[in-house]
């Protein structure tokens, strides 16, 4: 007997069908809460000035950010204490998409 005979709600591709697909859309947008909350604590003008990044930012969540954050989870920070030849070394190598992440926050 298969996984999927097993558990209905597996999928083919290893996935859930009830945990949702947020590729493609917009946060900023899909939560007009937080527009309104922003509004209010950083006054018209500055969040008018801010709407434009704060909706590019909503857009680039669920699509290059969460390609990221999934790069970033299978690849997590590492702590090198050694060298190959066994000197003491005491760095962090962090993979790329990582560092990405790290950047934009």
């Amino acid at each position: 007997m298969n996984d999927i005979a097993r558990d209905p709600l597996r999928t083919q591709s290893g996935g859930h069908q009830n945990i949702p697909d947020s590729r493609g859309i917009n946060f900023f947008h899909v939560d007009p809460d937080l527009g309104r909350l922003l509004r209010l604590y950083l006054g018209d003008a500055p969040y008018r000035e801010l709407e434009p990044q704060l909706k590019s930012l909503g857009q680039r969540v669920s699509d290059e950010l969460d390609a990221w954050a999934i790069s970033a989870d299978h690849n997590p920070p590492q702590l090198r204490h050694r060298t190959r030849r066994g000197e003491a070394l005491q760095t962090i190598v962090k993979h790329p998409d990582y560092v990405a992440l790290e950047r934009v926050a």
